[in-house]
C-alpha cells in the first residue's frame, strides 16, 4: 500500500518544510522499524493541511491511501472520533469527504509538542545545560493527552529559556526533537498516537 500523510506544520519556507517532513519521517521509521516509508508531505497551517487532504482523497488511485495528521488543539472527548471532533470545534468545522472515512485522519493531542512530554530525557538531552526538567509536567492517568496546549508551550519555554539553544521554538527546535524522541514512550503516553501507529502499522507493506 502507498500511502501519503498530510501534515499541519512546518510554515511556508522550503527549509522548514523540509525539517518538518524529516522529523516526521524519523519518527515513523523508528516507531514501524520493518515497515516501507510513508510519503510525508508537510502543508503549513492545518487548513492548508484539511484542503489537501481533500484533494488528494478524491484522486486514489488502487492501493493508495491517504492520512491526514494534524493537531487536536484541544481536549478530545473519549470515545469521541477524529472527524467529529475537527467537524465541531470551532475554528475548524471540516466535513470528512465524501471519499474519507473514518480511519484516514489521525490527532495529536494536544499538539505536536504534547508528544515531547512523553520523552523529557531525549528532550533534555537536546537542550543540554541550564535545561529545567522541572518546569515540565508530571504526567497523570490520561498521559500526555489531558495537559492543555497552552500549559504544553508554556512548560517547554520555561523549562528551556536559559539554554544555549534559547526558548523552545517549533520551527527551530520541534522538528528535530520529533525525529530524536522515542515512539514507543509517546504511545505509551498517548492514546491517539497509539492509534496512529496502530493504523500505519496495518497499512504500510513491510519491507
Amino acid at each position: 500500500m502507498k500511502v501519503s500523510i498530510y501534515v499541519e506544520g512546518g510554515g511556508d519556507q522550503l527549509n522548514t518544510l523540509t525539517e518538518c517532513r524529516h522529523g516526521f519521517v524519523e519518527f515513523i521509521r523508528k516507531m514501524l522499524p520493518g515497515k516501507a516509508k510513508p510519503r510525508v508531505i508537510p502543508c503549513g497551517g492545518r487548513g492548508a493541511a484539511y484542503k489537501d487532504f481533500c484533494t488528494a482523497v478524491a484522486q486514489l488511485k488502487e492501493g493508495e491511501k491517504a492520512l491526514l495528521l494534524v493537531d487536536s488543539e484541544e481536549p478530545v472527548t473519549p470515545d469521541d472520533l477524529p472527524w467529529n471532533h475537527l467537524n465541531k470545534r470551532a475554528g475548524d468545522g471540516w466535513e470528512k469527504p465524501e471519499q474519507s472515512d473514518e480511519t484516514d485522519v489521525c490527532m495529536m493531542v494536544q499538539c505536536m509538542e504534547s508528544w515531547f512530554l512523553a520523552d523529557p530525557d531525549t528532550v533534555a538531552a537536546y537542550y543540554k545545560k541550564d535545561f529545567k526538567k522541572t518546569k515540565l509536567p508530571k504526567l497523570g492517568k490520561g498521559g500526555v493527552e489531558t495537559i492543555s496546549k497552552q500549559k504544553v508551550q508554556q512548560s517547554l519555554k520555561s523549562a528551556t529559556c536559559q539554554t544555549q539553544k534559547g526558548p523552545y521554538h517549533k520551527t527551530r527546535h520541534g522538528f528535530a526533537l520529533l525525529a530524536i524522541i522515542e515512539p514507543e514512550r509517546v504511545i505509551a503516553a498517548s492514546e491517539h498516537a497509539s492509534k496512529f501507529r496502530d493504523l500505519l502499522d496495518k497499512w504500510l507493506d513491510s519491507r
